[in-house]
């Protein structure tokens, strides 16, 4: 399956497509190139070729070891010598020879198609904070070193973790945030000096470098989608489930976004008012014009909200590039919705922009 998937991500950012976009009306030339891989470590891991956290070079972004692994980040990896290193490997006389290659490297040498892809994915699986984080140092902590820090020292990590927002000159003071919460742990907990999680959180600053705020990367709104792609698969025939799937969300995604299927076929008016309704907006995952979801409480009486409906009647949800443009600057921008925000009858959107 990864084979025939790499062949039509090359097909996309080398050779382009044409599709009719319904929001534009018209037929559209899609150039997509693949920007990152949005995932879980263990399956970072496996789109590196790297043997994981049970090795000893236990980090697939750089050549930390778990000797190592607290004292900062090391020489990062580069697609080209995890290539060579593969070579290497294959090239072995004898399996003992292979073996200790792949200790040597922590690299596998199993088919990876990835690999063909013109983005490296050693830079390209940013870290994820959901089980990076939340579901890993976190959880080791909460009755140990949590204990120990001061209110400021959590609030920084939180800020870090959960900033909708942040300023490319403030990355100095974010690695400084993650090295300082590595020494807590190599002082308080030295048990965990050996987790993988532990060293990934140094990688995260020049992650949010690249992709934007950590919150824009995570697998927690995909997961999230689980429910609705289960509901898609239960009603189908299962004979192509996955071109079942992916048909059904573009066919609802063309009618809240006006109806149009090409230049000559559009679904009743009847049909589009119903899909761009509330109640049905709710129900397919996103939120209406005056019921959204509203997934936590922030401080000073705020309310953030997972999707809005934008001027064009397209739903937007975290994560979606938009266009947009500021009361201060009347130019169009691109950039990526983080959420809005609710305050004394107002709505306020938060979106990220390099």
């Amino acid at each position: 399956m990864a084979v025939r998937l790499v062949q039509e991500l090359n097909l996309l950012e080398h050779e382009s497509i044409i599709a009719y976009d319904a929001s534009l009306q018209c037929k559209v030339i899609v150039v997509a190139p693949v920007f990152c891989f949005i995932c879980d470590n263990p399956r970072g891991a496996e789109l590196c070729s790297h043997l994981g956290a049970t090795t000893s070079k236990y980090c697939r972004i750089c050549l930390a070891d778990v000797s190592t692994g607290l004292q900062g980040i090391r020489e990062l990896r580069k697609k080209c010598d995890t290539m060579m290193q593969i070579r290497s490997i294959r090239s072995a006389r004898c399996q003992a020879d292979k073996k200790q290659l792949k200790k040597r490297f922590g690299i596998s040498a199993e088919p990876n198609p990835v690999l063909e892809l013109a983005v490296d994915p050693h830079e390209s699986t940013p870290v994820e904070v959901l089980h990076t984080l939340l579901l890993g140092p976190y959880k080791y902590l909460v009755r140990n070193v949590m204990g120990r820090l001061t209110s400021a020292q959590k609030l920084e990590v939180f800020r870090m973790v959960y900033c909708q927002s942040f300023k490319p000159e403030n990355i100095a003071s974010y690695n400084a945030i993650c090295l300082d919460f590595v020494r807590a742990v190599d002082l308080h907990a030295p048990e965990l000096k050996g987790k993988l999680k532990i060293h990934l959180i140094l990688h995260l600053p020049e992650n949010m470098l690249m992709f934007g705020p950590a919150s824009t990367f995570n697998t927690e709104r995909c997961e999230s989608f689980n429910c609705n792609i289960r509901a898609h698969n239960i009603y189908a025939n299962r004979h192509a489930p996955s071109k079942d799937i992916a048909t059904s969300f573009a066919i609802q995604q063309s009618i809240r976004s006006g109806g149009h299927f090409d230049p000559s076929e559009r679904c009743g008016d009847d049909l589009v008012q119903l899909y761009q309704s509330s109640e049905v907006e709710n129900f397919l995952g996103g939120g209406g014009t005056s019921s959204y979801n509203r997934a936590i409480d922030l401080h000073g009486g705020l309310r953030k909200s997972c999707g809005v409906v934008g001027s064009n009647g397209q739903m937007v949800n975290v994560g979606d590039f938009v266009y947009y443009t500021e009361s201060r600057e009347p130019s169009i921008q691109v950039g990526v919705f983080l959420g809005c925000f609710e305050n004394e009858g107002k709505c306020f959107c938060d979106i990220w922009n390099q």
